[in-house]
């Protein structure tokens, strides 16, 4: 009999620390979310995310990005921006899938990867989607990723538009992850203007409350970037705007500014912006002058002398201002002030994937690459094979490049 009571009463101990254990690691999270939510969100519970943690190889991103890792716990948006790329890709609609046992699924993966030896890159939270839109608030996925980051030591860049992450509990991992070196915080800053923003990004957080953000996270020590992103023709890009932009930068705090043009498919889509200019500069915004194809894709870009000189004009301010200044997907390398075009420079120990920049012998002198042989080593066949297309990719187009300038 007290053999039994015995056997019975370290059993309950035992299920009594699997439940501690479960709830610290918020895995019964997942079981307890269902999957009828209604409304325009969805659940989505995968048996596997690896095929979702790099980005699909193109010139672009192989060629030119660092943060080729990603972390996307939501498909779709809840923001609505006008110019935001992901309208193009395939899944894109208005409702949007939580994956609620991501986070799980990413601390498997790290722990793997991590008993195989390989160093990562910093993931990009995220990619695709804002990782604090509204449905973070109710089901708190990016927050339980940045936990499993900050316990398993592996960098982390975070992508927002949205004020959410400076609110309880969020802002008290972002504040420990870099004070640990292992977090930087990139605020995507597109116009200044409450009600002009309202325009283009109907549904994100209003420039205000990120200035906020950003300015209570620099005064914590947290190291935030700013991304000028897109860089619109009239609708952004005068002087007298980017003065004022770098001028609010500098006040609050911001260590970088990140610089991309605008891109976009069919001409119908600079409709949009039509409330935010002057009938004159919307004739000119028009014109087709204005504009080139990107890559040789179906793509629009502003012309390259503008951008050239719009981005050396930024440059400028913030070198005058002591603000880094760096450009995503250009080869205009000279224009950049910053060891790299993420600002992963403000972490510690940090890693990054060979791009152009390594090719040329212009790139990050403080980082580790992470080699093919690394990548030989990741025990997940989808992220390897990826990783090894981006590597593929881009020496393929080192070659072309090479070859272009022998014949010229």
């Amino acid at each position: 009999m007290l053999f039994t009571k015995f056997i019975f009463k370290n059993s309950l101990k035992v299920i009594f620390f699997k439940i501690q254990y479960f709830v610290k690691k918020d895995y019964l999270l997942d079981c307890f979310i269902s999957e009828s939510i209604g409304g325009n969100i969805a659940v989505e519970k995968p048996s596997s995310i690896d095929g979702r943690l790099v980005i699909n190889p193109s010139v672009a991103m192989s060629v030119y990005c660092y943060s080729i890792l990603r972390l996307d716990p939501f498909i779709g948006c809840g923001h609505g921006c006008v110019y935001c790329y992901t309208r193009y890709l395939p899944f894109y609609s208005d409702q949007v899938t939580v994956l609620v046992n991501y986070p799980r699924l990413f601390e498997k993966f790290l722990d793997k990867v991590y008993g195989s030896g390989v160093r990562l890159p910093a993931f990009r939270l995220s990619a695709l989607t804002d990782p604090f839109q509204p449905a973070e608030e109710r089901f708190k996925l990016s927050y339980r990723l940045l936990k499993v980051c900050l316990e398993k030591k592996q960098h982390v860049i975070v992508s927002t538009k949205s004020d959410l992450l400076v609110k309880e509990p969020w802002v008290d991992v972002i504040k420990e992850l870099a004070g640990e070196g292992l977090a930087v915080v990139q605020f995507t800053v597109t116009l200044l203007e409450d009600e002009k923003a309202k325009v283009i990004e109907p549904n994100a957080p209003s420039p205000s409350k990120r200035l906020k953000a950003a300015e209570l996270l620099a005064s914590e020590g947290v190291p935030v970037v700013f991304r000028l992103q897109p860089l619109i023709p009239y609708v952004n890009s005068s002087d007298e705007f980017l003065e004022e932009y770098v001028d609010v930068a500098k006040s609050i705090g911001v260590k970088q500014i990140i610089c991309e043009a605008y891109r976009f498919l069919q001409w119908s889509e600079l409709e949009v912006f039509k409330d935010l200019l002057s009938l004159e500069e919307f004739r000119e915004l028009l014109l087709k002058s204005r504009w080139e194809r990107l890559f040789k894709s179906s793509h629009k870009v502003p012309r390259r002398e503008w951008r050239f000189s719009r981005y050396k004009f930024l440059r400028k301010l913030c070198v005058k201002k002591g603000i880094l200044f760096s450009l995503c997907r250009e080869e205009l390398f000279e224009l950049g002030t910053a060891p790299n075009c993420c600002g992963m420079h403000f972490m510690k120990n940090y890693v990054v994937r060979e791009t152009i920049r390594e090719v040329l012998g212009k790139g990050d002198s403080y980082a580790k690459i992470l080699t093919l042989s690394d990548i030989e080593k990741i025990p997940f066949k989808a992220v390897r094979e990826k990783l090894k297309q981006h590597y593929l990719l881009l020496h393929k187009y080192v070659l072309r490049r090479n070859r272009y300038s022998i014949e010229s």
